[in-house]
């Protein structure tokens, strides 16, 4: 769940709410029930004393409904959203025609632009940009950082026609953003082991 504001909620809550919204896009709905006692075991480790139609278990559902609630007016009730990942794949594909000489490109520019992507996800900056965008911006930036960019002898940005309204200027905004986020490693996601990334100005990427 995106976060927008710093109210701070349980976060096995949210997770349950969280799963159980996105049951009702994708899949058959999850029962809330089963959540509810799920989530309470991976807490707190047993579900003792907590039975349907007690007081413990009625006050965490109703909590459960808020949060749900509450995550569907941020949503303005749209519950199916493209997300930057979906466009992985198309895109590098359209990169590999011209990077068949290059070894490894797919498998190290999957596995930076996933990592990348996660870690944009990460920060409420997410909001500001189409997921296409992202996609691209993600790309570009992990085409720099493996060096690939030279080989592809490309007279025109590879991206070019992927998104109707996408400048130059907004993919070196969102590649600054990106690489912000690893000015100190703390706040990156322990498993992007990126940590030769620190700022844009100590690796610069066009």
């Amino acid at each position: 769940m995106r976060c927008i504001d710093d109210v701070h909620y349980d976060p096995a809550m949210v997770a349950a709410a969280a799963l159980h919204l996105s049951s009702k896009v994708e899949e058959k709905e999850l029962d809330m029930d089963g959540l509810v006692f799920l989530f309470y075991h991976m807490v707190n480790g047993s579900v003792d004393n907590l039975y349907p139609g007690g007081m413990k278990f009625d006050v965490l559902k109703k909590s459960f409904i808020t949060v749900e609630n509450i995550m569907q007016r941020m949503l303005e009730f749209t519950l199916k959203y493209n997300i930057a990942h979906q466009f992985l794949v198309p895109f590098l594909n359209v990169l590999l025609q011209r990077a068949k000489e290059i070894d490894g490109f797919l498998e190290s520019m999957s596995t930076t632009c996933m990592k990348f992507m996660s870690d944009f996800y990460t920060s409420r900056m997410c909001l500001n940009y189409k997921p296409e965008d992202i996609a691209i911006a993600c790309i570009d930036t992990a085409l720099h950082f493996h060096g690939f960019v030279q080989h592809l002898k490309m007279l025109h940005p590879w991206h070019e026609g992927f998104s109707v309204d996408l400048t130059e200027e907004k993919v070196k905004e969102m590649k600054q953003n990106l690489l912000s986020l690893y000015k100190d490693k703390f706040k990156v996601r322990p498993s992007a082991d990126l940590e030769e990334i620190s700022s844009p100005e100590e690796n610069p990427i066009p």
